[in-house]
């Protein structure tokens, strides 16, 4: 999932050059990849509460492959429309992985260490994140700095398009070799004896078992919403942001701090699970909304790179804060309201791509800093989160089904 997403931010400078995009029209990347979190993830969560979540692992596996396939024609045609077919193709796979992975996770182990889990799950998250830009980026971005005084003929700026081809045709067959293996497991139902008990606790059926109810749920998935948004924006305006800052640098070089961004995401949820032994999981993201937005604002105010320097570190002030909103947002759940948590949560992930959007607008209009002012009103409500809104204001279910 993490290589899959992290493309995009190599997409989005390469496409942008490629078809002459402005920053709205590039940003459609995100939006439609962000979109389909909003129009597939409850679904998602339907069709796995039915079934299982190897189906929802196979199904995921599945979709991602056959949408880094469909880069290999819509390459060779040179069509931006048809560019964002297959990324919605491939973010239905990554929706379904998602709404899965998270609440498995959860329920796979004592739920005194669910925050832990989930941070080093989303550790592994945030690797692949870092080697796709570090990976991809020479080979999408094989080209110098295009400017005003060295504009490329329409062939050749067609031309790159195929650049893609290699990287997605590696994803396709690795992709499909992990959905065949995971088919061929035999992995632990958890959802089986909720199914089971369901019939003879009609009360926990019809209340608890609703994630809607849940205060703390829904303000955590605006938390998402706001969080994964930012953390779209910081990816995807990298690149850009490195050229306002006229910095001497290839278009290359310039994606190796969207490396760096991730590499710092990734060491920080790595570490933090020692510290979570002495920090509550609310404080420690209250910390992680502070020290993101005093490093927003310095990126906003400082030039040169000691800018560069404030918005790559925000990748590791807020590494700890996408686990620890979900953990929060699912505290109190059985393992049923957490499979329909999961998919209200995920749903919130429309914020990677409606967020960069808006910032786009502004960019248009005011600037790259402009925009990060987005960032920054993002920080303050996950900051309001961690101090009032994950505050648990319903009725707790038996101790046995909690998921904290």
């Amino acid at each position: 999932m993490g290589v899959l997403t992290s493309l995009n931010d190599v997409l989005i400078p390469h496409l942008k050059e490629v078809f002459s995009l402005n920053y709205q029209g590039a940003l459609l990347i995100q939006l439609i990849w962000f979109s389909a979190f909003l129009l597939l993830s409850t679904p998602a969560s339907l069709v796995i509460r039915k079934t299982s979540y190897q189906f929802g692992m196979t199904t995921g596996y599945s979709l991602t492959s056959v949408g880094c396939l469909l880069f290999l024609p819509t390459a060779r045609l040179r069509s931006y429309p048809l560019f964002l077919l297959a990324l919605l193709v491939i973010a239905a796979g990554v929706c379904f992985l998602l709404v899965v992975s998270n609440p498995y996770a959860s329920a796979l182990g004592d739920n005194r260490t669910i925050h832990r889990r989930l941070i080093v799950l989303h550790g592994f998250f945030a690797i692949g994140m870092t080697l796709a830009p570090w990976l991809s980026g020479p080979a999408i971005l094989s080209y110098p700095p295009i400017t005003h005084e060295t504009q490329l003929a329409t062939s050749d700026r067609l031309s790159l398009a195929e650049t893609v081809i290699a990287p997605y045709l590696l994803l396709a067959i690795s992709l499909a070799g992990t959905a065949f293996l995971t088919a061929r497991q035999h992995l632990p139902d958890i959802l089986q004896k909720e199914r089971e008990r369901k019939p003879d606790n009609k009360q926990h059926n019809l209340g608890e078992q609703s994630a809607w109810h849940q205060r703390h749920t829904l303000l955590g998935s605006i938390a998402i919403f706001m969080y994964v948004g930012t953390e779209v924006l910081l990816g995807s305006f990298m690149v850009s942001f490195i050229k306002d800052l006229s910095l001497p640098m290839s278009s290359a070089a310039m994606t190796r701090f969207i490396g760096y961004y991730w590499l710092g995401i990734a060491i920080g949820r790595f570490l933090a699970p020692w510290f979570l032994h002495e920090i509550r999981p609310r404080i420690m993201l209250g910390m992680s909304a502070w020290l993101s937005l005093l490093m927003m604002i310095c990126g906003i105010f400082a030039n040169g790179y000691i800018a560069l320097a404030a918005i790559t570190l925000i990748g590791l002030c807020n590494s700890v804060m996408y686990p620890l909103i979900y953990s929060l947002s699912m505290q109190n759940l059985s393992p049923m309201a957490a499979a329909q948590a999961s998919g209200i949560l995920s749903s919130a992930g429309v914020g990677g791509g409606l967020v960069p959007l808006s910032a786009a607008i502004i960019a248009d209009h005011y600037g790259i800093r402009g925009a990060f002012w987005v960032s920054a009103c993002c920080y303050g409500y996950i900051l309001y989160y961690s101090m009032k809104g994950c505050e648990i204001t319903t009725q707790e279910p038996d101790s046995s089904e909690k998921i904290k």
